[in-house]
């Protein structure tokens, strides 16, 4: 079961997205990542066997930064590094 963050910057900027594993996933998991040139925080998913820096902005394909935890999450709007809040279980 994933796990759904809510993530609240001092700017306004405001996102919820899931992470974690769903029941249908078995080799990959979700990360909440930063793309540089969307400036959006989004969800994506990453093969386990794959390296999670290697990855691209599924709609851009810009660099990507990728978290893996909700401790210290850059505000791709204004840069202040913010903790995204628990808001829920997904499947």
């Amino acid at each position: 079961m994933g796990e759904m963050i809510a993530y609240n910057c001092r700017c306004g900027y405001k996102k919820t997205v899931n992470i974690g594993k769903g029941l249908k996933s078995f080799d990959t998991t979700n990360y909440a990542c930063a793309c540089l040139s969307c400036r959006e925080l989004i969800r994506v998913e990453i093969n386990d066997d794959a390296d999670k820096n290697d990855s691209t902005c599924p709609v851009c394909g810009g660099r990507l930064i990728v978290y893996s935890d909700t401790d210290n999450i850059l505000c791709p709007k204004c840069g202040t590094r913010n903790k995204a809040e628990p808001a829920g279980r997904w499947d």
